[in-house]
């Protein structure tokens, strides 16, 4: 197992209890009464979370990055991952060179970003509840219409885990009319290939669209191979002054766990970068899930939305593989089955010649686990790990506009965290009979069951607050803001399972300062400086004086940074983007870095458009050096070196065909993202693709 990694233990639950409960919500949410036509802009306005639209983003008290669809057809990325880390202070953690098990860490959780990044798709979270976070493979670049990026301030809104920063994909939908679709084709190095195919249509009121995908690697690394599928329908109707909507999604991969390498087989080459020590491990994803909601537009009443989800997920692995043993017996589990709700309330209203925004919501979600290890019924070596968390909150925001230009944000929330919990082996149990001579006692009446294991019953209740205040001045070129948030994070079931008896949730505060320069639409300018303190951080770490296992720091961290990023358009052919970013993770006594957290992140980019409709992009990104995942005190292991990696990628339309060719780590570069305890997990070098697309 990975040192000081829990990626894998993605807790497992019974699954069958509300299997039934969406399926009967779903005549309530689509059988509507029509009034009148629901407004196009107020009805996507309502269902993004995160942002408003554009004009209204400008006025936000926080960073705000928002990522549209034309800038992903023209990236040079080829997952959601390699996207998101082209933007200041966010950091790709990857292990295996692609979305399997990678996450984004935002001004510098670290080794936590998982549970301290919140990943929403359509406004629906995709974290999971342990520490396996937010599955990225699961949402293909092709689906996604807009990802909207806020740094710190979401935990009114979304409340456990929004520390770092919320992200919020939306996905493409159907559109209306005639059947109409998309044909995607791709081929790569490492023999990769990926078949997608989307279609859409319109009946009277009635929106429908499904995908299909199919993606099938090798792989980077030895047993790095991927055997993915998606499917997806989208269903959705407008019925007057009503909108209702049912998605599902289905998702399904095998792949290798190639594992570390030692720092020797890293510097030695590519074939030494490529080697595995794990040739025998795999992991497994069975991952469905079930969205439903119904939005009432009540005209100058406000706007009233209801969501339903549900998701279940299994996912059987085996790492540390023994030829020896049996499969089954050395195979482990995970298995989630998590439903959530929604109840969501926007009201626009003027007063005093000025709009305001008042924002009212209850959500909860309720989730089963179980993690069963090494088996299901080996005597004395399988266990399992059970439990179950409910989460609830409700929260108001007010968004008020003042003469002047000026826009005050301000919300709380307050929430409960429930858990239950406890660990079971499988234990060989005997009767003992005296007997003259030795041994002395025989065994009898022997029989396996299972025993909870001492001292594991964990049954926590939390409550929890966070709060925010901004304020953002604006005139024709220029937005200044300033904020203060709290936010707070809840331990995960990972986490929870192998705890300090003194565990508790970590609470801290984000100050932000900013500005945005809009001067006119070719040149687009942002600054941000933060300051954030977290006390009771929670870590894997050693007991004073025992083994390690979940806790707080005892020092306060601190993080101290910024943002700056450019887009401007010289001529009309030629875009130049760029960013740069910088924090510095500290514990306040020691001193000491955070591990595993670059100082300074870059990213540069150049778009030129070409004769006969192509268009030319060159796109660099700058990682600074981190501190082994296992070195608290910066002493113990050498630094993971920076690195910069080059992509390349030509685009050109030609009627209803879209070509791309592409080389990403145009340089060769060797590098590794993470590292522990002197070992390294290396990312991809060289690779070649070419993409077309057909629609029709």
């Amino acid at each position: 197992m990975r040192e000081k990694d829990f990626s894998m233990f993605r807790l497992t639950p019974a699954l069958a209890r509300r299997r039934v409960l969406l399926p009967a919500l779903l005549p309530a949410l689509l059988l509507c009464a029509p009034c009148t036509p629901v407004r196009g802009e107020t009805q996507l306005d309502t269902v993004v979370v995160t942002a408003t639209p554009d004009d209204t983003a400008q006025t936000m008290p926080h960073h705000l990055d928002i990522i549209r669809r034309e800038d992903i057809e023209a990236s040079t990325a080829q997952t959601v991952g390699e996207l998101l880390s082209l933007l200041p202070n966010m950091h790709l953690r990857s292990y295996d060179g692609n979305d399997r098990d990678a996450s984004i860490d935002i001004r510098g959780m670290g080794d936590t970003a998982v549970s301290n990044v919140v990943v929403l798709v359509d406004g629906v979270r995709l974290n999971e509840i342990d520490m396996s976070g937010a599955d990225l493979t699961t949402i293909p670049l092709t689906q996604i219409e807009r990802i909207e990026i806020l740094r710190s301030g979401g935990a009114v809104r979304y409340g456990n885990g929004a520390v770092g920063g919320v992200i919020n994909i939306r996905t493409r939908r159907g559109k209306g009319g005639a059947p109409h679709g998309e044909i995607v084709l791709k081929r790569g190095s490492d023999d990769t290939s990926e078949f997608q195919a989307q279609a859409g249509a319109g009946i009277g009121p009635v929106r429908i669209g499904a995908t299909y995908r199919r993606f099938l690697t090798d792989g980077y690394r030895d047993n790095g191979q991927v055997n993915a599928r998606d499917y997806t329908v989208d269903l959705r109707g407008s019925f007057g002054t009503v909108e209702a909507w049912l998605r599902g999604a289905s998702h399904r991969d095998k792949s290798g766990l190639p594992g570390v390498v030692m720092r020797e087989a890293f510097k030695s080459g590519d074939d030494g970068r490529r080697s595995t020590m794990t040739p025998g491990d795999f992991s497994e994803t069975y991952d469905d899930r079930l969205d439903a909601g119904a939005m009432l537009d009540l005209g100058a009443g406000g706007i009233i939305e209801f969501r339903a989800n549900q998701r279940t997920r299994r996912n059987p692995y085996v790492m540390g593989y023994n030829a020896g043993i049996p499969l089954d017996d050395q195979q482990s589990a995970i298995e989630t089955d998590n439903a959530g709700y929604a109840l969501l309330y926007t009201l626009g209203f003027d007063l005093f010649g000025q709009h305001h925004t008042l924002r009212a919501g209850y959500d909860l979600s309720d989730g089963d686990y179980l993690r069963a290890a090494n088996g299901r019924h080996v005597p004395d070596n399988s266990s399992r790990i059970e439990g179950r968390v409910r989460s609830s909150g409700h929260y108001l925001e007010l968004s008020a506009g003042f003469r002047g230009g000026f826009t005050l944000l301000g919300g709380y929330r307050h929430g409960r965290f429930e858990t239950k919990g406890r660990q079971r082996d499988y234990k060989k149990e005997c009767d003992y009979v005296p007997v003259p001579g030795p041994p002395f006692v025989i065994e009898t009446n022997c029989r396996n069951e299972w025993q909870t294991a001492p001292g594991s019953v964990h049954d926590r209740d939390w409550h929890n607050e966070a709060a925010t205040l901004g304020l953002a001045w604006r005139n024709a070129a220029l937005t200044v803001f300033g904020s203060a948030s709290s936010h707070f994070r809840n331990p995960n079931l990972d986490e929870l399972a192998l705890a300090s008896s003194k565990l508790r949730p970590q609470r801290g505060w984000t100050l932000e300062h900013g500005l945005r320069l809009h001067p006119n639409p070719r040149l687009q300018l942002s600054a941000t400086l933060f300051w954030m303190r977290i006390e009771d951080e929670i870590y894997y770490g050693e007991e004073p004086g025992g083994s390690p296992v979940n806790r707080n720091y005892e020092d306060i961290t601190r993080r101290l940074g910024g943002e700056l990023e450019l887009r401007w358009r010289p001529i009309e052919r030629l875009t130049l983007r760029g960013g740069y970013g910088y924090v510095k993770p500290t514990f306040v006594q020691s001193g000491a870095d955070i591990p595993h957290v670059p100082r300074h992140t870059g990213n540069i980019a150049l778009d030129l458009g070409l004769p006969g409709g192509l268009q030319w992009t060159l796109a660099g990104r700058y990682t600074g050096q981190r501190y082994d995942g296992n070195d608290l005190d910066n002493t113990r292991y050498p630094r993971l070196p920076s690195y910069i990696t080059w992509n390349t990628a030509l685009h050109g339309t030609f009627g209803r065909a879209r070509f791309g060719l592409g080389i990403n780590n145009l340089t060769d570069s060797a590098y590794s993202a993470l590292g522990y305890s002197g070992t390294f997990y290396p990312m991809p070098g060289r690779t070649f693709y070419a993409s077309l697309a057909l629609t029709f």
